[in-house]
C-alpha cells in the first residue's frame, strides 16, 4: 500500500498541472450548467409571455365581434319599423351603452396585450 502512495505522490511531482486542469474543469462545468440552467428558464418566461399575448389578442377579438353584434342591433333598430317605438328606443340605448363599454374594454385588452408583446422583445 505504501508503495502505491509514493508512485501516486510520484506521479503528481511529474505532472504539476492535472489539479489545477481539474478545478478549472470543474468551475468551467458549474458555469455551464448555470447558463443551460438560466436559458431555460429565459425560454419558459418567453413562453410563457408569449401565451399572454396570443390570450389577450384572443379575447380583444371576442369583445370586437361581440362589439360588431351590438352596432348591428343597435343600428337594425334605428331603421326598423317598430310598433312599440318607446320600448325599442330604450332597447336601443341599451346596446349604445353596451357598445361603449365594449369599446373600453377593447382599448384596455389591446394595451394589455401590446405590454405582453414588448415583454418579449
Amino acid at each position: 500500500m505504501h508503495e502505491v502512495l509514493e508512485e501516486h505522490a510520484h506521479h503528481h511531482e511529474e505532472e504539476p498541472w492535472t489539479l489545477p486542469v481539474a478545478i478549472t474543469i470543474s468551475i468551467l462545468a458549474v458555469l455551464v450548467a448555470m447558463a443551460t440552467l438560466m436559458g431555460h428558464r429565459s425560454s419558459i418566461e418567453m413562453g410563457l409571455h408569449l401565451t399572454q399575448a396570443t390570450d389577450q389578442w384572443a379575447y380583444y377579438q371576442a369583445k370586437n365581434n361581440r362589439l360588431h353584434g351590438m352596432q348591428l342591433d343597435a343600428d337594425l333598430l334605428g331603421v326598423l319599423s317598430i310598433a312599440d317605438k318607446e320600448k325599442a328606443a330604450a332597447l336601443r340605448e341599451k346596446y349604445q351603452k353596451e357598445i361603449e363599454r365594449y369599446e373600453k374594454d377593447k382599448d384596455q385588452i389591446s394595451e394589455k396585450a401590446k405590454e405582453f408583446e414588448t415583454s418579449l422583445r
